[in-house]
């Protein structure tokens, strides 16, 4: 059996093990559940608000630093 017989196997295989595998579920989210969803919402947007802000901080320091360096280097042949 050759390497892409095997693949195929296995993809049946994993395909028929997902539809024999649906059925209802009988669950519910609880109180704690929600919670526990909005804290990692509120999570997620705030380490990104912290991530553009660190990566906008560096961007403007190191134009601020190109054109300064220009300016004084202009500056300094007057």
């Amino acid at each position: 059996m050759n390497r892409t017989q095997k693949y195929i196997l296995l993809s049946l295989a994993l395909l028929n093990f997902t539809i024999a595998g649906v059925s209802d579920a009988a669950a519910y989210l609880d109180p704690g559940t929600g919670s526990i969803i909005f804290q990692s919402i509120i999570a997620v947007v705030a380490t990104g608000l912290a991530v553009f802000a660190t990566a906008w901080k560096n961007v403007t320091g190191f134009f601020k630093g190109l054109f300064n360096s220009n300016i004084k280097k202009h500056s300094d042949k007057d």
